[in-house]
C-alpha cells in the first residue's frame, strides 16, 4: 500500500487489519495530504484447489486530534538472501540506530512460503517472532525506542525444498523476502540490512 506518489506506506499477509494509533499514542495519525491518494496493491493467494473471489477495501477513520506524526519504517534484507538447493539457513540483518530516535508503534514481518520463523530483536532483546509467513502477527508495543546507537537484528529460517537456490524475489513458492515493516513515531526509515 502506498501513497499516489510511490511512497510505500505498508505490507502485510493479514487478510484484515485496523491501525489504531491513537490506543497507543494519543494524538498519533499518518497524514495523507490535501488531494493525495493511496494506492492499494493488493495480492490474493489462493492455496486451495478451487477458484475464489476475494475483495478489498478500505476505511479511514479521521484523527480527533493530530499532535504526532507517524511514518512508516522498512527493513530489508535483500542482499544476504540467498539459500542452496535442500539446505535450511538462516538469513540474519542488522540496521544501525535510527537518528532521530523513532518509538515503533507496530510491527509486521514479510515472507513468503519457504519461511518457517521470522524474528526480530532490538537491545538484546526478541521483540517481534512469527512462524506463520501467510498471516504473521501484527504487534503492537506500549513504547518501544529505537536510537541512534541501537541496533535492529531480524532473521529469517528458510528451508530450501526446490532444485535451485532461493534468492530474493517475489514469486510466492520460488522466492524469498526477508522483511521487517513497521509504522513509528518520527520520520520515514527504510533500510537495506
Amino acid at each position: 500500500c502506498g501513497v499516489e506518489n510511490g511512497n510505500w506506506i505498508f505490507d502485510t499477509s493479514q487478510s484484515e487489519m485496523v491501525w489504531d494509533f491513537g490506543n497507543k499514542r494519543p494524538g498519533a495519525a499518518l497524514l495523507l495530504p490535501a488531494g493525495g491518494r493511496i494506492a492499494l496493491n493488493v495480492h490474493f493467494i489462493n492455496t486451495s484447489t478451487e477458484p475464489v473471489q476475494e475483495d478489498a477495501s478500505i476505511e479511514f477513520f479521521p484523527a480527533t486530534s493530530h499532535t504526532t506524526e507517524v511514518n512508516p519504517v522498512r527493513l530489508i534484507a535483500s542482499g544476504t538472501l540467498s539459500v542452496a538447493p535442500g539446505q535450511t539457513t538462516i538469513v540474519n540483518s542488522e540496521c544501525g540506530g535510527a537518528a532521530p530516535a523513532r518509538d515503533l508503534i507496530l510491527m509486521a514481518s514479510h515472507a513468503h512460503s519457504h519461511n518457517s520463523l521470522f524474528t526480530v530483536s532490538l537491545k538484546g532483546t526478541e521483540q517481534y517472532r512469527s512462524s506463520n509467513w501467510a498471516d504473521p502477527e501484527i504487534k503492537y508495543f506500549d513504547k518501544l525506542m529505537v536510537g541512534p546507537n541501537d541496533h535492529i537484528l531480524w532473521s529469517c529460517t528458510i528451508a530450501n525444498d526446490l532444485t535451485r537456490n532461493i534468492t530474493w524475489g517475489n514469486t510466492l513458492n520460488s522466492s524469498e523476502m526477508c522483511v521487517v515493516h513497521a509504522i513509528a513515531v518520527g520520520p520515514k526509515w527504510v533500510c537495506n540490512g
